[in-house]
């Protein structure tokens, strides 16, 4: 599965992740120790949204924010996002969002 979401155009790197931050599985242009690293930053980030959300359920008293689906980091050149223990790096002007979110969900599922 993570094959083919590196071969949507534009995907730099796609990885698995364990809720330690240990790489599982990657693919992609990056060499190992920078996906090792990727998937460090994506298991804190899942955490930190996480955090953030439960508190905007608690304190802004809006329904539907928690559990959080996935995120998303835009930059001007990548971009990030991740969904579950899967986190996906592309070119941001090159990569579909809207495609790499829904490779991401499904892979999540499976």
């Amino acid at each position: 599965m993570l094959a083919a979401i590196a071969a949507i155009p534009g995907v730099v790197a796609v990885c698995r992740f364990r809720d330690d931050g240990s790489l599982i599985e990657a693919e992609g242009q990056l060499p190992a120790e920078r996906m090792a690293h990727l998937a460090r930053f994506a298991q804190w980030y899942r955490r930190f949204v996480a955090g953030n959300v439960d508190l905007l359920s608690l304190l802004g008293g809006a329904q539907g924010w928690s559990p959080a689906q996935g995120w998303i980091l835009r930059g001007a050149v990548l971009s990030a996002c991740g969904m579950g223990n899967l986190l996906c790096a592309f070119e941001s002007a090159e990569g579909r969002l809207d495609l790499i979110m829904r490779a991401l969900g499904d892979a999540a599922r499976d």
